[in-house]
């Protein structure tokens, strides 16, 4: 009947993907040209292609060729997304948010590289790299080791681990499968998250905890959806400060947080930090162990909301709005005074860089590339 190569047809591995500027896809992924695991047989058919774009479907991946859909979506959709390939995120699009909280908490971070590897890794500042075929030589002297690949097979064997001598006490595998063998809890304490939900329900507080967690997920969530369906906005005017000496206030303890106390670090102003706790360093900044009080704001030239609760930020854009200071609420940017940058500093240079509010991988993106041209200045 004219149909031929039945069979050894199965689409098996890695393949690449052209991105459509402008989708949602190249929003999420921040680049061009992706690959991801693949695993059928079936496609689209060519013959309709026509027909969906027609009535508003968006052809948003397609192999280099052109010849292959391999994503799908719909425009006016706030996340209705449809790929060929498994959704195993080879190609990664997320920022690496842990080994960022890990270096904000005054940890000394090592990040493995693959000599091959799917498109873009992105190393957070501050954090050293080992190449990944060295990996097991490198955890001579390591307090912990945590590993998220998305590899089939174990990336640390019992083993491997026997041969070295000053072995990490704790192992966090957050792989799914399992990256790390499970006859390595004999030599060390592993956390895994087949461990998660083994004791039971767990108590009122776990619960609320992890209620409290989801809720900010879904925040989160719904920030996106508002920054991407914001209407288009003049760009942003950067003005430089003089922070000398000057009190800056920042109501938060946590992750990002720290992030902007590290930033804030570099420009000699008077730091006073609001949290009843801390996740980074304490000296040099003045740190007052409780809730966020009216008043507190008085004196400040800058004020920073970045706790995870949004009613407690709501309340200090307010205050600052009030009181005529300058504030960066980190959870609603439509409540931002002004838009804390990203920062990159050379020899007696420094620059800021900040978005429209969309695309944070972007401007990531960009300082990084700038921070590299500073470097390199001669």
């Amino acid at each position: 009947n004219g149909v031929e190569d039945i069979g050894g047809t199965l689409r098996l591995g890695s393949y690449p993907c052209v991105l459509q500027e402008g989708s949602r896809a190249w929003q999420l992924y921040g680049r061009d040209r992706i690959e991801e695991r693949h695993r059928h047989r079936y496609e689209v058919n060519n013959d309709f292609r026509k027909a969906l774009t027609d009535h508003g479907m968006v052809l948003s991946g397609l192999s280099p060729d052109g010849r292959i859909v391999e994503m799908i979506e719909l425009p006016n959709h706030p996340f209705f997304i449809g790929t060929q390939a498994h959704p195993e995120l080879i190609d990664q699009w997320l920022e690496p948010g842990q080994a960022e909280t890990l270096r904000a908490a005054g940890a000394q971070v090592s990040v493995t590289l693959r000599t091959y590897r799917h498109g873009e890794t992105v190393v957070p500042a501050g954090c050293s790299t080992v190449p990944y075929e060295d990996r097991i030589a490198a955890l001579e002297g390591m307090d912990a080791v945590i590993s998220a690949t998305t590899s089939p097979h174990y990336t640390l064997t019992k083993q491997q681990l026997e041969t070295v001598v000053r072995r990490p006490s704790i192992a966090v595998d957050l792989a799914v499968p399992r990256d790390i063998e499970p006859a390595c809890a004999a030599l060390l304490t592993c956390y895994d998250t087949d461990a998660l939900g083994a004791a039971g329900p767990g108590s009122p507080e776990e619960k609320s905890a992890l209620e409290k967690i989801a809720w900010e997920e879904l925040e989160r969530f719904h920030q996106w959806l508002r920054r991407q369906t914001a209407a288009e906005r003049p760009l942003r005017f950067p003005i430089f400060l003089d922070l000398t000496g000057k009190k800056v206030v920042l109501v938060g303890g946590g992750a990002i947080a720290a992030r902007r106390i590290g930033v804030l670090r570099q420009f000699g102003c008077e730091i006073t930090v609001i949290a009843p706790t801390l996740s980074c360093r304490a000296d040099d900044l003045t740190w007052l162990a409780r809730l966020y009080c009216e008043g507190d704001l008085e004196g400040a030239a800058l004020a920073i909301a970045a706790t995870n609760d949004r009613s407690v930020n709501r309340r200090v854009g307010e205050d600052a709005k009030a009181l005529g200071i300058p504030v960066s609420v980190a959870d609603c940017e439509a409540e931002c005074s002004f838009y804390f940058p990203a920062i990159c500093v050379g020899d007696g240079l420094v620059a800021g860089v900040v978005s429209e509010g969309k695309d944070h991988h972007r401007t990531a993106r960009a300082a990084k590339a700038i921070r590299k041209v500073l470097e390199e200045l001669p």
